[in-house]
């Protein structure tokens, strides 16, 4: 290079020599979004989502416990919770004999009357029982039971408040089944009632005719030779029937038939009248031993069984013990049984009732 040239050349300055700083371009700033914070709102399903469940079970709890509430005071404060349970307590110290437990419950620790009715009462029931059926009518509560190992079957309490307390105010029992409710109070005038004459004192003294038709039977004094009053009474014979040797089967069985018949229409005819029938079996006079005695009654137990199917009641009926009988005119006379119908000497008169 010509140094001519080189002084020729430009100078830079010093500011030509130092290194140059870009400088950007001024935009306008990008707006950076702020954070926000959401808040809650009813109209956000999702928050709705989650509040219906806590509602709902809220409202279950609440419902749950009233409805226990409810439960709660029917089971032990309602009336008929109460009166059940007097009546159950009253039934059980009835049954067992707790005399303070019964007055108490019975209202009666001041009343001596109804103490000793509940006493009495106690002691018939004695045994256990159990409630079959309950209701309620006119403030009053009934509740009736069934009695077991006890001389009375069935019993009723009725349950009552006085004074803010419940009492049984009534108590029935018996053998016989018993309504839930008592009968009906008739509140009409009630009509005079005509009270009948007394029953007319009738004779139930045994007519001699009476007895006729029993084979003719006859007083035993008139062609039999027995006195005519005997012990006092009076003897009437009436039928033989004769069995088999060694037996219980009759002879004539068709005749033994229709004379037991013609006792039966003896006894519905005079039923009201006193007397009684005596069957007497015989033994043999030389051989009256221990097995001839027992054929005497098993004869005797025959014709009482026969007797009893026509409807002769069994307290009519007297066996008397065997008689000795000779065998001499060879009539069989030692294998038969007597019936006899007898009646009180003096008779006395009373008003007739069925045996």
């Amino acid at each position: 290079m010509n140094p001519n040239d080189q002084q020729n050349m430009p100078r830079a300055s010093v500011d030509d020599l130092q290194p140059q700083t870009q400088i950007p371009t001024p935009t306008m700033p990008i707006p950076v979004p702020t954070p926000t914070v959401e808040m809650a709102s009813n109209n956000n399903p999702v928050q709705q989502n989650k509040k219906v469940p806590i509602l709902l079970i809220i409202l279950g709890l609440m419902v749950a416990l009233v409805f226990a509430g409810i439960l709660a005071w029917i089971f032990a404060y309602s009336p008929s919770a109460q009166t059940k349970k007097t009546s159950n307590s009253f039934m059980n110290a009835a049954t067992t004999g707790d005399k303070t437990t019964l007055f108490k419950l019975g209202d009666a620790e001041n009343d001596e009357s109804a103490k000793t009715f509940l006493e009495q009462s106690s002691a018939s029931v004695m045994g256990s029982s159990a409630l079959r059926q309950s209701t309620n009518k006119d403030s009053k509560w009934y509740y009736l039971y069934d009695l077991t190992n006890s001389t009375n079957k069935h019993a009723r309490t009725t349950v009552e408040k006085k004074n803010g307390k419940w009492f049984v105010t009534s108590f029935v029992f018996g053998k016989e089944t018993l309504a839930l409710l008592p009968g009906k109070i008739n509140t009409e005038p009630k009509t005079p009632v005509t009270t009948p004459d007394a029953p007319k004192v009738q004779t139930l003294c045994l007519e001699d005719s009476d007895v006729s038709i029993i084979n003719d039977a006859k007083p035993a004094d008139k062609g039999f030779g027995t006195d005519f009053e005997i012990d006092g009474y009076r003897k009437y014979v009436g039928q033989t029937y004769f069995f088999q040797p060694d037996s219980t089967t009759f002879v004539y069985a068709d005749q033994a038939k229709t004379a037991l018949d013609k006792v039966k229409t003896f006894y519905e005819a005079n039923k009201t009248k006193e007397f009684t029938l005596h069957l007497s079996g015989k033994v043999r006079e030389a051989s009256s031993t221990s097995s001839g005695t027992k054929l005497a009654h098993d004869r005797v137990a025959k014709l009482k069984t026969e007797l009893e199917s026509r409807g002769i009641p069994a307290n009519v009926i007297v066996e008397d013990e065997p008689q000795q009988s000779s065998a001499t005119y060879n009539d069989g006379s030692e294998r038969n049984v007597d019936l006899d119908i007898r009646k009180n000497i003096p008779c006395t008169t009373k008003t007739p009732s069925n045996r």
